[in-house]
């Protein structure tokens, strides 16, 4: 490396300008006049010769195949949530790929993506190749402001602003504070630049794009050639682009539809492109500015860089470059060709096709009308020759002798040309895939046949649209690359995201746009019929683990019911499943588990379950009984213990007192003194009667002798 000198700008744009007019002379040369045939053929034009006086019918199959074609693949685009996902590289970057794989698929329809996509696949199915551009659009916008009685030092400050421009300014009267002192007072007009910038996609003209002839591809293009598109804009435009006015009023214009490609341009707009390059406002004059991506190593780091470099006028004279990531532009094909960049087209695979139908429907429709209206051969002297001409049914012709009319027969072949015409179209059909049976209205196809054998047919017929669904999805890999690096550098963090029925808020700076991706439509798609049954199966198994581990388990929860319901209402046609289904919010989880938790409490009891502890409460209740009941008895035995003490005491009370009485009776009775000298002594008697004999009696405790 030593001796190594890194390439000059000098020679660069020497370099350049020789590899991008190779590049358009080899497009122009190759394909402009294949271009025009195509949308010709579109147009139902054929290339078999008219004949004055017979049939001018016109088979149109291009047209129809390219039509057919149409809104199955954009069906299949339209019906997918993600066109192309974002494959995470561990397990803790699961969500984040399916937050931005649905962020950018979105992204790309919001910002005009379902228009450029079909303008491609109408300009792939035809002429080969769709190519899509991507850009931030940072276009700026005027914005008119009047005011009155605005004092000179405000007209100053504001003149000083760089977004704000006096376009008027007119004295219109004055204060005078003092009889010295005049200050002038203006009506002003001011124009204030606001700078909107957006993502824009769109479709590129093919007759403005080019590329080198040995690219496989656009990456393949600018690594190894060039690949880039020119285009005739006014030179307010092109200043947006950052190119300086005194480099731009010298350069010339060559719009490529009035200049190159003008057969093509008539064919595809019917009618001429007139020059717009009239215009008396400087700023509308229009040129050719080309776009051009290559790469050179102008540091001499040994590493190409990848630029994007601006040229003008058809010298392509050096204007401006960049460094840039990668092209801003994504190419589609519907079928594509080994080891090359452009690929087949309908029109290539229907041509032969439509030049052969048109040739044997013109000879049918000929042979009807001449085995209809048969020739006459007449002598002219002897016939009549008005009565002749006279095209009236049942008209007589006058002749003046017998035989001198005679008719040339000409023999009908038009039930043996039906069953050919029926075998070409068939085989039409096969080469592009789109025929009734692949939509389930060839009742020829399908009667006397099984469902399965119905289905198979349908599949079999789809087979060509799903692979080519699938190269569509392998083009937009870059235009999804390309729209998701713009997003994360021109736009705000914080952006919304529809996801569930409702908009949510995410914060994009946790994107990573060095994820992996991969499509997720064509191949594979199978049947509505099939897919429902298989959500109704996984729907079924997925409300089985919910109910059986709870909401939350590691299996499946809400947010899986939730996206199972929702693929199977859009499979039947309703996008809206807002509308009909709540979205997963964390406060909605919360509500559904109480409700869970609430009816699992109230639900019915396992039968097993229940008897067991019906069996334990009737235990507990006889246990409960006899515990009672000893209770009760023990209560009664105290009871009748206590009586009886108390009838003991009572009955030990009146013996003793009868006892005394006796005794003191006995006493008298005998001649003692004390009773005989005053008799028997009451209040003796009644003293020891009421004197306390022995401690009252107490009831002995439970369990106690």
């Amino acid at each position: 490396m030593e001796d190594y000198t890194p390439i000059t700008l000098d020679e660069a744009e020497k370099d350049l300008s020789k590899c991008v007019s190779d590049a358009v002379n080899f497009v122009e040369t190759t394909f402009a006049e294949d271009w025009e045939t195509a949308q010709e053929y579109y147009n139902g034009e054929s290339g078999v010769k008219k004949v004055k006086g017979r049939s001018q019918v016109t088979s149109t199959n291009v047209r129809d195949a390219v039509r057919n074609l149409r809104p199955s693949l954009l069906r299949i685009f339209l019906n997918a949530d993600t066109i192309v996902e974002y494959e995470p590289n561990g397990p803790s970057q699961q969500h984040l790929a399916t937050i931005q794989s649905r962020y950018v698929n979105q992204l790309f329809f919001r910002v005009g993506g379902y228009r450029a996509l079909y303008n491609a696949i109408q300009n792939a199915a035809l002429k080969k190749n769709g190519i899509l551009m991507y850009w931030w659009d940072d276009r700026p916008t005027l914005e008119y402001f009047n005011f009155t009685g605005v004092p000179l030092p405000f007209l100053q400050q504001w003149a000083e602003q760089p977004d704000l421009s006096i376009v008027n300014a007119e004295e219109t009267q004055r204060f005078i504070p003092g009889p010295e002192d005049v200050i002038p007072l203006y009506d002003v007009t001011i124009a204030r630049v606001r700078t909107t910038g957006g993502i824009r996609l769109e479709s590129v003209p093919l007759n403005q794009f080019f590329i080198s002839d040995d690219a496989t591809s656009i990456q393949d293009a600018a690594d190894n050639g060039a690949v880039g598109h020119s285009r005739s804009v006014p030179i307010h435009e092109a200043l947006d682009m950052g190119i300086a006015y005194e480099d731009l009023v010298d350069l010339d214009d060559a719009d490529p539809e009035t200049q190159r490609h003008v057969g093509e341009s008539v064919a595809r707009r019917g009618y001429i492109k007139s020059p717009k390059n009239n215009s008396a406002d400087p700023m509308n004059k229009r040129v050719l500015i080309t776009q051009v991506f290559r790469r050179y190593d102008f540091d001499g780091t040994g590493v190409p860089q990848l630029y994007r470099f601006y040229l003008g006028g058809t010298t392509y004279k050096y204007l401006s470059h960049e460094p840039v990531r990668r092209p801003n532009y994504g190419a589609i094909c519907l079928d594509f060709e080994a080891d090359t960049f452009w690929g087949k087209s309908i029109y290539d695979l229907q041509k032969q096709e439509q030049d052969t139908m048109t040739s044997l429907l013109r000879a049918t429709c000929d042979n009807a009308h001449l085995s209809n209206n048969r020739r006459l051969a007449v002598h002219e002297t002897m016939v009549n020759m008005d009565d002749v001409n006279n095209p009236a049914i049942g008209a007589p012709i006058r002749v003046r002798s017998p035989g001198m009319i005679q008719e040339i027969g000409v023999q009908s072949s038009v039930g043996a040309m039906l069953p050919l015409l029926q075998y070409l179209q068939q085989g039409s059909e096969v080469k592009v895939g789109v025929s009734n049976a692949a939509v389930g209205l060839d009742p020829d196809a399908l009667q006397s046949t099984t469902r399965e054998a119905a289905m198979n047919t349908i599949q079999l017929s789809q087979g060509q649209i799903e692979v080519m669904a699938r190269n569509v999805a392998e083009g937009l890999q870059d235009v999804f690359a390309g729209i998701l690096e713009l997003s994360l550098e021109n736009m705000q963090p914080e952006q919304l995201l529809f996801l569930n029925g409702e908009h949510v808020p995410i914060d994009q700076t946790m994107f990573d746009p060095s994820l992996s991706m991969r499509p997720n439509v064509g191949l594979g798609t199978g049947q509505r019929e099939e897919k429902l049954a298989g959500l109704t199966f996984v729907y079924d198994e997925q409300k089985s683990i919910v109910a059986q581990y709870g909401p939350f388990n590691p299996i499946c929860g809400l947010d899986e019911i939730y996206n199972t319901l929702e693929d199977i209402t859009k499979l039947h046609g309703i996008h809206n499943v807002s509308r009909y289904f709540k979205p997963v919010t964390e406060e909605a989880k919360q509500a559904i588990m109480q409700i869970m938790e609430a009816q699992a409490e109230d639900k019915p009891m396992d039968p097993a379950r229940a008897m067991l502890q019906a069996e334990q409460l009737k235990a507990e209740l006889r246990a409960r009984e006899k515990q009672l009941e000893f209770m009760l008895d023990q209560k009664d035995k105290a009871m009748d213990r206590q009586i009886r003490a108390l009838e003991f005491a009572a009955t030990d009370d009146l013996e003793r007192d009868r006892m005394i009485q006796q005794l003191y009776g006995a006493a008298a009775h005998k001649g003692h003194t004390a009773a005989t000298q005053e008799g028997v002594d009451k209040e003796a008697v009644k003293a020891l009667q009421a004197a306390p004999r022995t401690e009252p009696y107490k009831v002995p405790n439970e369990g106690q002798a």
